[in-house]
């Protein structure tokens, strides 16, 4: 049976989601995983503080009820002979679970072949992409990839990293020099295990904090993925 994936942006974050949830489990999860984002941005500045902001973002998830059941971190200098692209850096990060990196890769070519001025492709930029006004001709990439399993399993690659590169127009095709890398690059992959019933107890406060916040911040990801064909 070919299993069929719905695709969102969700501020600095893609998600790719089975299509049987429901209208409702699909709004929880939405609204669960932004609020996540957005208080950990009331907290701290992400692209000045990525590990402060990652910490805070984790801790969100727990309060919103999930739970951490595997993580690793990867941070690194790359090779000289590295030819650094986004797609790269997924394999780089998911190197203990390469079955989880078709999903990535899709979001990743869904938000490429956008037009630079889709409402997409704008959105996942201003919060992800941060030029650095103290540091001329830096520029700091932090963005996050998801996909939920079901309703209860999601799967995250966080990355972020500093370069002096010009950003190109086609930036999530890229291929970044390692000479144009500024310190460390810092992948963290993570699965998490979603209480959807105890979620209840704290959905009200979630649905509160995101009034007047959330619109525009959650959009529908369109394209025609290769993964819609089967399985993973």
């Amino acid at each position: 049976m070919n299993i069929k994936y719905e695709r969102f942006v969700l501020a600095g974050q893609l998600l790719s989601v089975n299509s049987a949830l429901s209208l409702k489990s699909l709004s929880d999860t939405s609204d669960a995983l932004l609020f996540c984002q957005l208080y950990a941005d009331l907290k701290t500045q992400k692209f000045d503080a990525p590990f402060t902001w990652y910490s805070l973002h984790e801790k969100a998830m727990q309060e919103l009820k999930w739970a951490s059941s595997y993580y690793q971190r990867r941070a690194f200098e790359p090779a000289d002979d590295a030819a650094i692209s986004f797609e790269w850096l997924i394999k780089q990060g998911t190197s203990s679970h390469p079955e989880t990196q078709g999903h990535f890769k899709e979001l990743l070519r869904c938000i490429a072949i956008l037009a630079p001025t889709d409402h997409c492709s704008t959105l996942f930029q201003r919060f992800t992409v941060k030029v650095r006004v103290e540091k001329p001709g830096h520029s700091t990439f932090t963005l996050q990839l998801s996909a939920l399993d079901g309703v209860a399993t999601l799967t995250s690659l966080f990355m972020t990293f500093t370069t002096t590169a010009e950003a190109e127009p086609d930036v999530y095709r890229q291929v970044f020099s390692p000479d144009k890398i500024v310190g460390e690059i810092d992948l963290r992959f993570s699965t998490h295990n979603w209480d959807v019933s105890g979620y209840q107890s704290v959905r009200k406060k979630v649905q509160s904090f995101l009034v007047g916040k959330k619109d525009g911040l959650i959009l529908p990801l369109l394209c025609t993925p290769a993964l819609d064909e089967g399985d993973e």
